[in-house]
């Protein structure tokens, strides 16, 4: 449970800090809009393929 509360407030962070980046640091809307979608698609990916990755281990662990 821990470490999925890591990975998931990890990945938030995450998500959070590169969305400030890019707003500081892209000039052209189109540009800034599509870099905050791909953030947020890719951590979202990202962290639901690590809570898969730990829930995985858990279960196998779980059965020996």
């Amino acid at each position: 449970l821990l470490m999925a509360l890591l990975i998931i407030t990890g990945f938030w962070h995450a998500a959070l800090g590169n969305q400030v980046i890019i707003e500081d640091y892209v000039h052209t809307p189109c540009c800034k809009f599509t870099l905050i979608i791909a953030n947020h698609f890719s951590c979202t990916i990202l962290g639901a393929v690590s809570l898969i990755a730990v829930l995985w281990l858990h279960l196998d662990w779980a059965g020996h």
